[in-house]
This record gives C-alpha cells, sequence and structure tokens, in this order.
C-alpha cells in the first residue's frame, strides 16, 4: 500500500508540473490579443496553481485515516517526533486551499471571457484582481471550514489501532502523530455549511455563465465566420469541462465522503480519505491536458511535434511543412 501510495502522490507531482509548464509555455505564445489579456493571465495563474498544488502534494503527502469513529490527517514528512501540531495543521489546511483554489480558477476566466465576449469589456489587471479576490474569498471560507475541525489527538489513538489491526507499513508505524477530530454534527457543522455553501456559489456561476454565453453565440450565429464559431465553441468547451471536471474528480467524492462520515458507514473505508485527497491532486494535470489537447492548432501542433522527433530519432531530414508551428 505504501508503495501505491507513493507512486500516486509522485505520479500527481510529476505529471502536474510537467503538463502545466507546458500549458503556461503555450499560453505565453498565443497571448497576442490585448482585450484578451486579463484571461491570458487568468490562464497563467491556473497552471502555475497547478504546479504549486502538484508541489505541495508531492512533498506532504497528505494521508486522511478514517478510525475509531475519528478523522486523522497524517503528513507523510512530519508524522513522528519532534511534532509540531500549528505546524502540520497549517500546512494541511494550505495545500487544501491551494486545491480548492486550483478547481475554482476555472469559473473565473469563464466569468472573464464571458465579459469580454458578450459584454466587450476589456479586462484589466483591477478587474481581474477583483474576480480573483472574490474566488480566493470563497476558498478561504472553505478552508476555514477545514481548519475548525483539526485538533491534536491522543497519540495512542493511531498507533492502538496500528497495532490491533497489525498494519505493516513505513509510514504509518506505532510512532505516527496524527491530528484531527471526533467525526460530529456539533463540532463539524461549520465545514458543512461552507461546503455546500462554495458548492451552491461556484457551480451556479458557471450554470448562469454557460447560459448567457451559449445564448449569445447563438443570437450572432448568422454573423459569424466558420472560423470565430469553431475558436469560441472549442474556448468554450475547454472552459465548461476544465469548471465541471471537478465535480466527478471533487465534487461527487467530496459528498460520498461526507455521506458517509454523516451515516457513520466506516466499516473498510480508513483510507477512502487518502483516495479521495489523490483524485483531488489529480485536477491539475486534467486542466492542463484539457488546456493543450482540446484546440485544434494545439493537437496539430502536438502531432508536428511528435512527428520532428520522430524523424531525429531515425535520423532523417525533416520536412518542411513540420518546421514552422503556429499558434
Amino acid at each position: 500500500m505504501d508503495s501505491i501510495n507513493y507512486i500516486i502522490f509522485c505520479g500527481n507531482a510529476i505529471f502536474g508540473i510537467i503538463f502545466n509548464f507546458i500549458a503556461i509555455y503555450v499560453t505565453v505564445k498565443k497571448s497576442k490579443n490585448k482585450d484578451m489579456e486579463g484571461y491570458s493571465k487568468l490562464m497563467l495563474l491556473l497552471f502555475t496553481s497547478g504546479i504549486i498544488t502538484s508541489i505541495f502534494h508531492g512533498i506532504l503527502r497528505i494521508h486522511i485515516i478514517i478510525i475509531n469513529n475519528t478523522i486523522i490527517f497524517v503528513l507523510e514528512i512530519f508524522n513522528t517526533n519532534p511534532f509540531n501540531f500549528l505546524r502540520n495543521k497549517f500546512l494541511i489546511v494550505l495545500s487544501i486551499f491551494f486545491t480548492y483554489f486550483t478547481l475554482t480558477l476555472p469559473t473565473s476566466i469563464l466569468i472573464t471571457r464571458y465579459l469580454v465576449i458578450c459584454k466587450n469589456i476589456q479586462i484589466n489587471i483591477l478587474k481581474t484582481t477583483i474576480i480573483i479576490l472574490f474566488f480566493t474569498l470563497i476558498v478561504l471560507i472553505l478552508s476555514h471550514g477545514v481548519w475548525t475541525i483539526i485538533k491534536e489527538l491522543p497519540n495512542d489513538i493511531l498507533s492502538s489501532w496500528i497495532e490491533k489491526e497489525n498494519i505493516s507499513s513505513e509510514v504509518l508505524t506505532v510512532n505516527t502523530i496524527g491530528i484531527g477530530s471526533k467525526i460530529a454534527i456539533e463540532d463539524w457543522y461549520m465545514l458543512y455549511i461552507e461546503l455546500i455553501l462554495y458548492f451552491f456559489i461556484n457551480y451556479i456561476t458557471i450554470i448562469i455563465i454557460v447560459i448567457k454565453y451559449k445564448r449569445y453565440i447563438n443570437k450572432l450565429s448568422n454573423i459569424m465566420s466558420e472560423k470565430t464559431k469553431k475558436m469560441n465553441k472549442e474556448c468554450m468547451l475547454i472552459l465548461i469541462l476544465q469548471s465541471f471536471a471537478p465535480i466527478f474528480c471533487n465534487g461527487i467524492p467530496d459528498f460520498l465522503f461526507l455521506f458517509i462520515l454523516i451515516f457513520k458507514l466506516l466499516n473498510g473505508m480508513e483510507f477512502l480519505g487518502t483516495i479521495i485527497l489523490q483524485l483531488l491532486n489529480f485536477t491539475p494535470v486534467v486542466n492542463a491536458i484539457l488546456f493543450l489537447l482540446l484546440p485544434s492548432t494545439n493537437r496539430k501542433n502536438i502531432m508536428k511535434f511528435l512527428k520532428i522527433i520522430y524523424f531525429k530519432i531515425k535520423g532523417k531530414s525533416i520536412p518542411s511543412n513540420l518546421t514552422s508551428i503556429k499558434y
């Protein structure tokens, strides 16, 4: 189990860093339109946040364990003495903040594109900052909910379970120290409220913007060129998938996890929290891949790049039609 978890944590980190760096490079190459400057900056922020999130979780490797009606957070790199409760609590909440910040940024990008295309509003630094701050506040509210449930725990809760279940692990040993809390609605009500508030604001915003954008595009479809229609369709598809992909990566798992905790369906679910966190941390990879593969121009450039590599490996001369890559 240790090896599988290590591969997943490191895989998420490595692929998250690689694909988001490539996405940043492509975004910089494509950012020529001054009206879309705010949109491009948000895309850069999305992929930068994806890199930070990937690095954070790749280093910390947070495990979430549910035993004896208690949720326990274990930081793999800080899981034994000398132990610092506040440091571990801060790092856990900070990593969750970056995860959900990365998940929420596509909504900001969707709003920006709607304002530029449909309302003809130029998005400057100030407007971009206001949009970012609004959604940062929503994520901070959710992070506050997580902060409220993390407390110090007796050391023997984890060690006694490890001895009883004869757990053989280099990460979870009798010396491992975790933090968390008893699973009780009266202690968790703030997290429940703030999690529901986060999802409600985020996804109601997405649905409203998508409907308005679609109406606007349909209204002007008769006077749009086929190239413009295709460009708008591809861009909207990317943003919609980036916005709704978190529902499958984290929304459904999050609410399933809360349902299991609320109704105490905990038998055999000791490591479910770790699995869900690993799913959450795969989202930066998904965001970057969607951005890189969905636009037809990007797919053509990737095929050109792969063909160039093939010709170089074979020692053949590269055809002239492959030497230019257009963004």
